[in-house]
């Protein structure tokens, strides 16, 4: 009988037991496959390549930054859709300046592609807003992201 209570007693006290959380940085192998991926090729594109290769491309990366924070938007799930919120105003004013740096650097082309933008001295500037447009872009949307879960998670309140 006494051995029976006890047994209650442990089941109980494993029942009131917190839950315990699960851990947020959880990935799975493919996830860090495309991050390194993605990882390789912003560096290539941002240090190894040619100056008359990556600042084009560079360019129309830049222009595909709303492109990605509208579909995410659109399309994404409550995480998602606050990262794109962030993230969607410094993708589009970079989409802008970007704009009128690509109708610049294809105006210069008639030379021959080769020709057009080895000077280091239009190259780099154009690297540096690249990489700072993606960082800022990025940056913003995890600050929204954070604003998200730190006003909304708590509530129990239907999102989005």
């Amino acid at each position: 009988m006494e051995e029976h209570q006890e047994h209650q007693e442990q089941q109980q006290q494993q029942s009131q037991k917190p839950a315990r959380r699960a851990s947020r940085f959880q990935f799975s192998l493919r996830g860090l496959f495309w991050l390194t991926a993605g990882v390789a090729v912003l560096c290539s594109v941002a240090f190894a390549m040619p100056d008359w290769a990556a600042v084009p491309l560079m360019l129309l990366l830049t222009l595909a930054l709303p492109g990605v924070s509208v579909v995410l938007l659109t399309h994404g799930g409550p995480d998602q859709r606050a990262f794109a919120i962030g993230a969607i105003f410094p993708a589009c004013a970079i989409f802008v300046i970007g704009a009128g740096g690509l109708l610049a650097v294809f105006s210069s082309f008639s030379g021959g592609l080769a020709g057009a933008l080895v000077d280091e001295d239009a190259a780099n500037p154009i690297r540096i807003f690249f990489l700072g447009g993606l960082l800022t872009t990025i940056v913003c949307g995890l600050l929204s992201l954070g604003v998200d879960r730190a006003i909304g998670r708590g509530r129990g309140k239907k999102r989005w």
